[in-house]
This record gives C-alpha cells, sequence and structure tokens, in this order.
C-alpha cells in the first residue's frame, strides 16, 4: 500500500528537484532520479482514479433519486408518526369512497311511453326511440352545437340509464312522431309519457266506372298541408300503395293520387285525427289510350316512332318511343306528334272517362 501523503494534491503539486539528489556518481545519480520519477508518476496517477471513482458514486447516487422520464415519481410512505388529521379526507379534499360508487348513485332510470292521445292506449308496437344528447353535461363535459345521437331502442316502453343532464327524445310512430327535452337529476327514477295524438290513414283509388284500378298502377304521395316561401309543400312520404294504414301526427295534409305514368293526378285535402282511421277513396277519370304509326287504318305499327304528347292548351304530358306505346290519360283534348325518319305527323284528339281506344296516326306514302 502506498502511504497516503501520495494522494494528496500537494505531494504531486510539482516534480522532484535535482537538488534533492547528490551526485554520487552517474550510475546511482540516475538511479535515484528514476526512482524519483516513477514515485511521482505512480501517485498521480493513483489521486486521478481516487476522483474518478468518486465522481462516479455521486453520479449513481444522483441517478437512484431521479426518477427517469416520463415516469411518476416513487412516494414513499410516511412516517408513522404523522397525524391522522392530516391524512384524513376531511382535511385534504379526498374521498375514500370509490369514483364508481359515485357516478353509480348518479345514474338515473327513465321508463319512456308512448300514447296515441292522453286518454288513449299505451302503444305496443311500431315504436322507434332515439336519445340525444342535448349539452357538454351528457356529453362528458364535451361541448356540441347539434344534438348527438346516444342510443335508439325499439322496445315498445324502454328502461334507459342517463347520467345528469339534458337530453332530447324522440318517439316516431311511423311517420307519427314527436321530439321532447327533459332534464335529469342525479339518481331519479320516473317514467316519462309521450303523447303523439297520431292517427292513421288509409288511402283508395277508384276509376270513374267503379272499378279499382290494378293496384301497381296507383301510388300516393303525402305533403303536409303548409307551403314555404316559394309556394311549395313538403313532401313526407312518396310511392305509398292503396290500402296500406300510414301513422301520421294529427293534422291537415295533402294528398295526390297518381294513376299510370302520364297525367292522371286527383289532389285532396285530408284531416287526420288523433286516435283514429282516416280512410280516403280518390276517383280517377282516365281512359287507357294506344299510340300507332300506321300507313293505312288498321295496318300494322311502324317501329321506331317518336312520340310526344301535350294536352290541346300546349301543355307537355309525355315523350316515348315505340311501335305501340299505351299510357293512362287524363279525360280531356290532346295533340299528338310523331316523328319517323324524316316525316313529322301531328293529330288531335279527345278522350272520356273509362274508355280504352287506339289512337291511329297514318302516314301517307
Amino acid at each position: 500500500m502506498l502511504d497516503q501523503q501520495h494522494l494528496r494534491p500537494a505531494a504531486i503539486a510539482a516534480p522532484p528537484s535535482r537538488q534533492c539528489f547528490e551526485p554520487r556518481g552517474a550510475a546511482a545519480h540516475a538511479r535515484q532520479t528514476s526512482r524519483a520519477i516513477f514515485l511521482w508518476c505512480l501517485s498521480a496517477l493513483v489521486f486521478c482514479l481516487a476522483s474518478v471513482f468518486s465522481c462516479s458514486n455521486c453520479s449513481v447516487a444522483r441517478a437512484q433519486q431521479t426518477p427517469p422520464a416520463g415516469t411518476a415519481p416513487v412516494l414513499q410512505s410516511p412516517p408513522q408518526n404523522w397525524s391522522a388529521a392530516v391524512r384524513s379526507p376531511a382535511n385534504s379534499g379526498a374521498s375514500d369512497r370509490p369514483a364508481s360508487d359515485t357516478s353509480v348513485s348518479q345514474i338515473a332510470q327513465i321508463k319512456l311511453v308512448a300514447l296515441l292521445t292522453n286518454s288513449g292506449p299505451q302503444i305496443d308496437k311500431g315504436l322507434v326511440w332515439r336519445v340525444y344528447a342535448f349539452n357538454g353535461v351528457a356529453l362528458n363535459a364535451i361541448v356540441t352545437k347539434a344534438p348527438k345521437l346516444l342510443a335508439t331502442h325499439r322496445q315498445p316502453a324502454p328502461i334507459i340509464k342517463l347520467k345528469p343532464g339534458t337530453y332530447a327524445i324522440n318517439v316516431a310512430y311511423g311517420q307519427a312522431n314527436l321530439t321532447r327535452k327533459i332534464t335529469i337529476k342525479t339518481g331519479v327514477e320516473r317514467v316519462e309519457n309521450f303523447t303523439l295524438n297520431a292517427g292513421g290513414l288509409r288511402l283508395q283509388a277508384l276509376l270513374a266506372s267503379g272499378e279499382t284500378p290494378a293496384p301497381n298502377a296507383i301510388r300516393f304521395e303525402i305533403f303536409s298541408d303548409q307551403r314555404n316561401q316559394f309556394g311549395e309543400r313538403t313532401r313526407i312520404m312518396s310511392a305509398v300503395r292503396p290500402g296500406v294504414v300510414v301513422r301520421l301526427n294529427a293534422g291537415l295534409y295533402f294528398i295526390k293520387s297518381i294513376y299510370g305514368d302520364a297525367n292522371s293526378h286527383v289532389n285532396s285535402d285530408v284531416a287526420v285525427e288523433a286516435g283514429k282511421l282516416t280512410e280516403v277513396s280518390l276517383t280517377h277519370a282516365a281512359a287507357r289510350v294506344t299510340l300507332k304509326l300506321v300507313t293505312r287504318s288498321g295496318g300494322e305499327a311502324l317501329a321506331d316512332a317518336r312520340w310526344q304528347l301535350a294536352t290541346d292548351k300546349g301543355v307537355a304530358v309525355l315523350t316515348t318511343v315505340g311501335a305501340i306505346p299505351t299510357h293512362i290519360l287524363a279525360a280531356g283534348s290532346y295533340v299528338v306528334t310523331v316523328r319517323y325518319g324524316a316525316e313529322v305527323l301531328k293529330r288531335s284528339f279527345s278522350v272520356g272517362a273509362g274508355q280504352d281506344v287506339d289512337v291511329e296516326v297514318i302516314m301517307q306514302k
């Protein structure tokens, strides 16, 4: 072991002086000088190693005290002599009850029930319920400008669980529907009644002869009674088939019955009463017309003829292509124009309700 004084900076502050060694001959002097230099270098090396070892110990200690980046610091348990009041929920503002217990106690249970009228029966089928979040409370503090759909239920009387907040609930019964805004408080259990004031509407079509047209030839469109700023009505339903019961909110409606693919249309205003079935029959004064382009009366129809049909007042009715096109037309007077190659021919004709006629246009050779 080396003497500790060799580790001190003062011991290595300066190399040995030549005065420390008296010459006793060249060889002896050289040995002494080499030994002194060796001892001085060895002392300096030991001092440097000791310094490096000391610095590494300090670094390890700091690394153990400092947690890695991105990790939470490790908290040591408090001393046993801490006061219980310091750690009590009353002083710290914390609660020993788990958060899940609090959220469960806040959830409200709501039963949804739909009625036809105030004193009418409960609707037990055909309902669709939609629940919308109406503000930030219902959306876990996420504020939205428009309601957000949270759930859809098709049970007649669903029981839903909601957190405190404001919601919009819509119930649809066919085309009849009702939307209400409700506010939920903590832990309540209640029944929410939705009175739809709805009624049923069943539409039928008849011909002037009293016969019923083919079901696939008739369709109905239902419009609102009110018009917008452009004088247009809002279409509520289209392609309604005859005999089908349509559920609607009580009120006035505009009905259009369409027979065929041309201009046999019948319109009517209808009032739907809450809790009642309203039945409406619309009569069409129409005729079946077959168009033919021939070279002689009763002759064979020519193919590739192009037809344009208009009323006698110039209102366009339809455009079609074919040898013998057949259409349902409202009773009245018409002008038909047919193009065949470079030929353009016209003919006027009239039809009455219930007729089935052939209209021939003769092309002179």
